[in-house]
C-alpha cells in the first residue's frame, strides 16, 4: 500500500519536530529563552498543521501518528530537559531529586496515546493538552532565569514547589477534566463566549505582564476549566 509521507500538513509537523530538537539543544546550552521560544514555535507549527489539514482536507492515519510522535519530543521531552538543565545549572534539587522532571515525558506519552483513541475530544480536550503543559514549564524556566519576577523566582527555585507542580500537571494531563479548546467553528458569540472572554483576558495580561503572563494565563485556564466542569455537573 502506497502512503503519502510528504504532504503539506506532515511537512509542517516535521518543522514542529525540528523546533522541539532545537529547544532541547538550547536547554543543554543553558539558553532558557530560546529553549522556551522553540517550544512556542513548535506549538505554532502544531496549530497550523491541523489547520492546514482541515483546509486541504488532507487527513491520514500516518499524519495522526506522526503528530503524536512529534508532540512527544516538542511537548514531552523539551520541557523536561529545560527544567532538568535549569535545576542543574542553579543547583536547586538535592541529590538525584531532579529526575522527577522526567515524569513529564512519561505522562505526556500517556496523554498522547489516550488522545489518539479517545473519540470524545473533537471539540474540547479531556485533560490538559501537552502543548499547554510544555509552554507553562518552558516559560517558568525562562522567567526564573531572568530573576525579574519575585513570585516566579520563589516557586522555580524551591524544589518542593517545582516537584508539586510537576506531579500536579502530570495528573491533569491524564485526568478526565474537560478543558475548553480555542477552536472557533464560527465567529458567533453564542457557543464561543468563554473563548472570546479568555482571548481578551490573555491579550490584556500579555500587555500588562509580558512573558510573565504565560504561566498566569495557563493557571487561570486550568482553574476556569475546573470551575466549568463543576458548574456543568450541578
Amino acid at each position: 500500500m502506497k502512503m503519502k509521507l510528504f504532504t503539506v500538513p506532515n511537512i509542517i509537523t516535521c518543522f514542529n519536530l525540528i523546533a522541539g530538537c532545537m529547544s532541547i539543544i538550547c536547554a543543554f546550552n543553558y539558553n532558557f529563552l530560546w529553549s522556551f521560544l522553540f517550544i512556542l514555535i513548535g506549538a505554532g507549527f502544531d496549530f497550523f498543521d491541523g489547520l492546514t489539514a482541515r483546509i486541504l482536507k488532507s487527513y491520514s492515519d500516518i499524519g495522526k501518528e506522526l503528530d503524536s510522535l512529534v508532540d512527544m519530543v516538542s511537548f514531552g521531552m523539551a520541557p523536561a530537559f529545560s527544567l532538568f538543565c535549569f535545576a542543574g545549572y542553579y543547583n536547586i534539587f538535592p541529590g538525584n531529586w531532579s529526575y522527577i522532571m522526567f515524569l513529564i515525558p512519561v505522562f505526556s506519552a500517556l496523554r498522547l496515546a489516550k488522545f489518539n483513541i479517545d473519540t470524545r475530544q473533537t471539540e474540547e480536550f479531556i485533560g490538559l493538552a501537552t502543548p499547554a503543559n510544555a509552554i507553562f514549564f518552558g516559560s517558568l524556566t525562562y522567567l526564573a532565569s531572568t530573576s525579574s519576577y519575585r513570585v516566579i523566582n520563589y516557586a522555580a527555585y524551591n524544589y518542593i514547589i517545582i516537584s508539586i507542580l510537576v506531579v500536579l500537571f502530570c495528573i491533569l494531563m491524564v485526568s478526565e477534566i474537560k478543558m475548553f479548546s480555542f477552536k472557533f467553528k464560527n465567529t458567533a458569540i453564542r457557543g464561543n463566549l468563554i473563548r472570546y472572554i479568555f482571548v481578551i483576558f490573555t491579550v490584556g495580561m500579555a500587555l500588562l505582564l509580558d512573558f510573565a503572563a504565560i504561566p498566569v494565563v495557563i493557571m487561570v485556564y486550568i482553574a476556569t476549566s475546573i470551575a466549568k466542569n463543576l458548574a456543568d455537573r450541578r
